[in-house]
């Protein structure tokens, strides 16, 4: 018999009063150790939360983690929604057996999940308990069908992909940790089955995030003759003091756009670094692998060109000036592993330095069997991998020196300009 879905029972009153705090402040994620057999880590279910063993109190999207204690994994709570304590013996009235017998204990940790007929069941006598709160129920089912869901239109799925990563990057790099990527990324949500209408990435974003695009037609592309013809979202996060404002600008339509740029300026520092992405694949036989082509060739040659015109603008004025490389472009490969609406992780790619990228990409770059350029995680060693660069560029080791960011508007300019989207995050440090 097929199984779905767990009642949990947080029977200890500081666990109980959490909850009532994270659900009160509108808190996206939390974790919790428990013990639940058959259910494979990094699954995605739906939980029922109970108080007393009396009422069902909330209803949450759940994740099982990495194992923290002896027999116990960690639980992730994503989006609690709170259902109005709904009384079990009215429950049970309506259903044909009681389900206190599926509770499980939160401070004894161990339980099973529910039959598939009881979640069913369970879910439809509270949608119409609570009417008012159905569409928020469907918005739950549908975040955990997303793990499983295969969209049609691939390219699409690729920009995606690029632009989830992008914006995870910008995420971890201002906050120093992988809790607000983590928390922003769950969040994403599409209503759609097997096809994505939205222009990007951000908009299954949750809406508190967004905001006006006139803010971005007057602050960002404010240039003499600019045209506003751009699809933009402005998107604000804040930590403390500190403020990050990620905005994507896409001058044309998604379906036109042949990938997707990060450009991260850290105004603590004064600092911009931008990175271009490109997809590895998978070929027969091999692992993944980048063949460079033409296009590559000409995007590398234009961050040559720029880059020699400030690289003269090196000098160290003041201590935040200091750099480890002050060359602020970099690539970064990607295998294409596919789109991933629910992962909150990473892509697991390599960043190449501009320098590291002449190298590899030029005459005495490695090559294939057949003598052309190849690219793979093992005949180009000298990456780095997802911490080593948001560490390096979180606090300032790497990117442009304050006279360089000066002129690096030039360059934005030249990317709103041609056919590739773009992703500008600003971390204002303050």
């Amino acid at each position: 018999m097929s199984k779905q879905g767990f009642l949990i029972i947080f029977d200890e009153s500081r666990r109980n009063d959490l909850i009532k705090m994270y659900a009160s402040n509108k808190i996206h994620i939390f974790s919790e150790a428990l013990s639940i057999n058959d259910w494979k880590i990094k699954e995605y279910d739906i939980a029922f939360l109970s108080f007393n063993m009396k009422t069902i109190d909330y209803i949450s999207l759940v994740r099982k983690g990495s194992r923290v204690v002896t027999s116990k994994n960690k639980i992730e709570f994503i989006d609690i929604l709170d259902v109005n304590s709904i009384s079990i013996e009215s429950i049970n009235k309506k259903m044909d057996k009681r389900i206190q017998k599926y509770f499980i204990s939160s401070s004894q940790g161990h339980g099973d999940r529910l039959t598939q007929k009881t979640f069913q069941d369970l879910i439809e006598i509270i949608k119409k308990s609570r009417p008012s709160i159905k569409n928020k129920i469907n918005i739950l089912l549908n975040k955990r069908n997303l793990v499983d869901r295969q969209f049609n239109n691939q390219d699409k799925t690729k920009i995606f992909m690029q632009e989830k990563d992008a914006l995870g990057t910008a995420l971890d790099i201002f906050s120093g940790s992988n809790n607000l990527r983590k928390e922003v990324l769950q969040s994403w949500n599409t209503d759609d089955r097997n096809t994505l209408k939205d222009n990007s990435f951000f908009d299954g974003l949750k809406k508190e995030y967004l905001s006006e695009e006139d803010t971005l037609q007057h602050d960002l592309f404010n240039w003499p003759g600019m045209v506003a013809e751009h699809i933009s979202q402005k998107t604000t996060f804040r930590s403390g003091s500190n403020r990050l404002d990620v905005i994507y600008a896409n001058r044309n339509a998604l379906e036109k756009t042949v990938g997707v740029d990060l450009i991260y300026y850290n105004e603590k520092y004064n600092s911009f670094i931008l990175i271009q992405y490109k997809l590895m694949s998978k070929e027969k036989g091999s692992s993944f692998i980048y063949r460079p082509d033409k296009q590559l060739d000409d995007e590398i040659k234009r961050m040559n060109t720029f880059n020699t015109k400030i690289a003269s603008c090196n000098t160290i004025k003041n201590h935040k000036d200091m750099r480890l490389s002050n060359n602020g472009f970099m690539l970064k490969l990607t295998p294409d592993r596919g789109f991933k609406p629910m992962g909150d992780e990473l892509i697991a790619g390599m960043y190449l330095t501009l320098d590291y990228s002449n190298y590899l990409f030029g005459k005495d770059g490695p090559k294939g069997k057949n003598g052309g350029r190849l690219i793979t995680y093992d005949n180009s060693p000298r990456y780095l991998n997802n911490s080593d660069f948001i560490k390096l560029l979180n606090k300032g080791w790497i990117g442009t020196n304050n006279i360089q960011s000066e002129r690096i508007k030039e360059l934005i300019k030249e990317f709103y300009e041609t056919k590739r989207a773009v992703i500008f995050a600003h971390d204002y440090g303050l």
